[in-house]
């Protein structure tokens, strides 16, 4: 698997997430209303609101994903969160940052992903995904409702942190 190898502020991007005070936290109807209607709207068995911080990503709210978090270095989304839009991937055993992933080989046998940063305090937190088991590509309407499904996720970040 390769490993993203990009420089991010990183210090500065986990000080924003840790003062969040939202890592290990029970769940929130408004989180898991989102990633109930990425799935179903994108029609997807599997979606997440995933937060990374210096060593794993913590799922704040999932469907169709039976572990509460992963590895840092396994997770898609340190890639999404490095970039400033919508980051695609049609087939993960087509990518060379994700076919040898251990969720791409083993299950849950990802194949194809789409991922938004969430940003807090212009901090790239986590990233709102949705996952397939078989490749494909999202419609241009589909990854335009996507996004607001992102946005709103990000403003229920930024509205109800402790600042």
């Amino acid at each position: 698997m390769q490993v993203s190898t990009q420089s991010l502020p990183e210090s500065r991007r986990v000080e924003v997430l840790k003062n969040l005070r939202i890592l290990d936290t029970e769940p929130e109807l408004c989180f898991n209303v989102i990633v109930n209607l990425a799935a179903q709207s994108l029609d997807t068995p599997m979606s997440a609101i995933g937060l990374i911080d210096d060593t794993r990503q913590w799922f704040k709210a999932s469907k169709g994903i039976s572990v509460s978090q992963t590895s840092r270095s396994a997770a898609f989304c340190i890639y999404t969160i490095e970039g400033t839009g919508v980051l695609a991937v049609p087939d993960a055993l087509e990518d060379p940052r994700f076919r040898d992933n251990p969720y791409v080989q083993g299950e849950p046998r990802i194949r194809s992903y789409l991922g938004h940063p969430l940003c807090v305090q212009g901090q790239a937190i986590g990233a709102l995904c949705v996952m397939d088991t078989r490749p494909r590509q999202f419609t241009p309407e589909q990854v335009a409702l996507f996004q607001k499904l992102a946005r709103a996720a990000e403003d229920f970040l930024n509205v109800n942190g402790p600042w």
